[in-house]
């Protein structure tokens, strides 16, 4: 409930539920007061962030329907003639960075209604998205022989042994990486206020 706590709230809530356990509610009482204070903050928290939620939706979006589309951006770019590191690198980020930085106008789009638009956000965000792209998809890679299991009836083709779970993982990859990305310039704003209030 504490972690839930909206900025500048001095937690008389959190006081109160105590208050009334303390005085003899029960257990169950109290558990159900906190979960669904927790429900109603964590509400109004996706409410306030609905750009990161967008801007997840329009990446799954971007992977679900032109994923041969951005598959083919390092073939486009005829990877194989430049030099080695370089060839190397567009090969594995070409696709990854469509998806990271092509879903960027529904986050600007977000932020310009929210009144909250900033360059640093969307350059954060995408950059953040990409890293976390490629770190899955090398985490992926490496930990494949423990997560493919054989396809019943065709004994060299493999498979995901639980494939629901990469898109719900996808999605918060992207939701996190625009929460961090954009959430950075109001602390660092309000770290600024409070140096100069002090000094």
């Amino acid at each position: 409930l504490r972690h839930t706590r909206p900025r500048g709230d001095d937690g008389a809530l959190e006081g109160d539920i105590l208050e009334r356990f303390r005085e003899g509610r029960t257990g169950t009482w109290f558990w159900r007061q906190v979960l669904t204070a927790c429900g109603f903050r964590a509400g109004s928290g996706i409410r306030s962030h609905w750009p990161c939620f967008a801007y997840a939706f329009a990446a799954m979006a971007m992977r679900g329907f032109l994923w041969r589309a951005t598959e083919g951006v390092p073939a486009l770019l005829r990877w194989w003639t430049w030099p080695f590191p370089l060839s190397q690198v567009v090969f594995e980020l070409g696709a990854p960075a469509v998806l990271a930085m092509g879903a960027l106008p529904a986050l600007g789009i977000g932020l310009v209604l929210t009144g909250e638009f900033r360059w640093t956000s969307l350059l954060r965000t995408g950059l953040i998205s990409l890293s976390v792209l490629v770190l899955g998809k090398f985490l992926f890679d490496g930990l494949s022989p423990w997560l493919l299991v054989p396809v019943p009836g065709k004994p060299y083709a493999k498979m995901v042994a639980a494939p629901e779970i990469l898109p719900i993982l996808s999605y918060l990859g992207f939701v996190v990486s625009a929460w961090v990305g954009c959430g950075q310039p109001a602390r660092t704003e309000n770290w600024v206020r409070k140096s100069a209030a002090r000094g």
